[in-house]
């Protein structure tokens, strides 16, 4: 059986960065960059389904545990990918089209915007990590996307506030479930 990779995290350490794979893999290439909350680890997601997403956080102890569940046959994420279309669909009764856009796809650009900062971040803190990939006239590149992105975000609020707000604190709902996250796991496990 194959599943998708749906997170790798690279733990830079002194003396040289070390990767640690948690999540198996299909061979995947189509990966992009994001710093962890703490901003001690670098991840690289798959664009590959959020249910896979949410399985592999849930496997690696870093979500609900019962988010982990596979079919049994398939070993598809059936509980994660359900609630994902659930969540989905609930956004569907809130509005247009446009607001929906407005109120989720622009927030893409601020997580766009964060991964290209976290690798001029990684450039400079791990000057001897190799570099497959070079950017054609970096920094300059990386630095005109930012203020695009700045750009795009900026004018959406100035358009359109409180559709924006309201994608903005949708993210940030995240800080007290990841608590209530800890919480659960804590008391789980007796501490």
């Amino acid at each position: 059986t194959t599943r998708v990779e749906a997170w790798q995290y690279f733990e830079p350490r002194a003396g040289g960065g070390s990767q640690r794979q948690l999540a198996a893999t299909d061979g995947a290439t189509d990966w992009f960059p994001a710093w962890s909350p703490d901003g001690s680890r670098l991840a690289f997601c798959s664009d590959r389904g959020g249910g896979w997403h949410i399985y592999a956080m849930a496997a690696d102890g870093l979500f609900f545990r019962s988010f982990a569940r596979v079919h049994p046959r398939t070993h598809a994420p059936v509980v994660a990918t359900v609630a994902q279309g659930l969540f989905a669909a609930l956004f569907t009764l809130v509005g247009t089209f446009q607001q929906l856009f407005t109120s989720f796809v622009f927030t893409s650009w601020i997580f766009y915007g964060l991964a290209v900062a976290a690798v001029m971040v990684l450039r400079r803190r791990e000057r001897e990590m190799s570099r497959p990939y070079r950017c054609p006239w970096y920094p300059v590149t990386p630095l005109f996307f930012l203020l695009a992105t700045a750009g795009i975000i900026v004018s959406t609020f100035m358009a359109s506030f409180w559709p924006a707000l309201l994608g903005v604190t949708l993210i940030l709902a995240g800080v007290p479930l990841h608590s209530a996250f800890q919480y659960f796991e804590r008391r789980r496990s007796g501490g």
